[in-house]
């Protein structure tokens, strides 16, 4: 399963938010602590986020979690399948 980074860059433009602002707003919104840094990578697809950091970024956006991944990468996260090499993050 690979992570779709740009979608993390994609919502953050589109909303005209810089990276400190969705820092910003997962830590009030959503009570989780993460560094500017680490959204950077997450967008750059250095790391990916962990099971929690995705949860908080699908509250932010209001989307699904298929919303990072294409059809059969989201079939094989609900599956329980994991053939990614990404480092896991937050």
């Amino acid at each position: 399963m690979k992570f779709n980074p740009e979608k993390i860059r994609e919502f953050r433009l589109k909303n005209r938010h810089s990276l400190g602002t969705v820092v910003r707003l997962l830590r009030t919104r959503f009570n989780y602590k993460v560094s500017r840094s680490s959204v950077c990578n997450w967008e750059r697809g250095r790391t990916m986020p962990g099971i929690k950091a995705l949860i908080a970024l699908c509250l932010l956006f209001e989307v699904e979690p298929n919303y990072f991944f294409s059809e059969k990468q989201a079939n094989s996260l609900l599956a329980g399948e994991n053939g990614s090499n990404a480092k896991e993050e937050g």
